[in-house]
């Protein structure tokens, strides 16, 4: 069985107008919804579920510690191993700064480039799938342990995992996870640093 998914990779605009995405910058309110594909470079990729799975096991070497954005990797990595993850994230330190911004689990014949997705302003800058996050926590303020309770047991080491590798990710202020839930809706999470 192969995941299909996407990578977007963008920067937020320098311009003082709310928006995201490569020049020219995309005029916005904040939490208006866009089309993925102004966001910047969109890369598909169907990746038999082994092979996730050895990546990561790759990824996991201690080789590649000290390597830009492999906290990164690992992060997704581990997220996209679960069916109940669609789309991954990250709200990054620097947004001006050309990064992986959101990774997306894709449904069969489903073009990234046009889902929607909202970009968010203020002192953080990052997008959603969704116009407003369901649970937002702060892990300077609270144990990882205590922010599982939301999710799904089964779950929950899956996360634990992903959320420590993200820790260790010096470009990224912050991930956002949205889950599929038992009742067909999405449940959104951001962790803060």
């Amino acid at each position: 069985m192969s995941v299909n998914f996407c990578l977007a990779s963008g920067k937020w605009s320098k311009t003082d107008v709310v928006g995201c995405g490569f020049d020219p910058p995309t005029s916005l309110e904040i939490q208006t919804a866009i089309p993925l594909g102004t966001l910047g470079h969109i890369y598909e990729q169907q990746i038999p579920r082994k092979a996730l799975v050895n990546c990561l096991s790759v990824f996991e070497q201690s080789s590649y510690d000290c390597k830009p954005e492999i906290e990164r990797f690992r992060t997704f990595f581990t997220l996209m191993q679960s069916k109940a993850v669609l789309c991954v994230n990250f709200i990054p330190c620097n947004p001006e700064q050309l990064q992986t911004i959101h990774v997306m689990r894709l449904q069969e014949k489903q073009d990234p480039k046009t889902v929607p997705v909202y970009c968010h302003g203020g002192i953080l800058k990052y997008i959603l799938p969704v116009q407003n996050a369901d649970y937002v926590f702060e892990l300077s303020k609270e144990r990882v342990s205590n922010t599982l309770q939301v999710i799904m047991p089964g779950l929950r080491p899956i996360i634990e995992k992903a959320l420590g590798y993200f820790l260790k990710d010096k470009q990224a202020k912050g991930v956002a996870v949205t889950f599929n839930s038992k009742s067909e809706t999405t449940l959104t999470c951001i962790w803060l640093k």
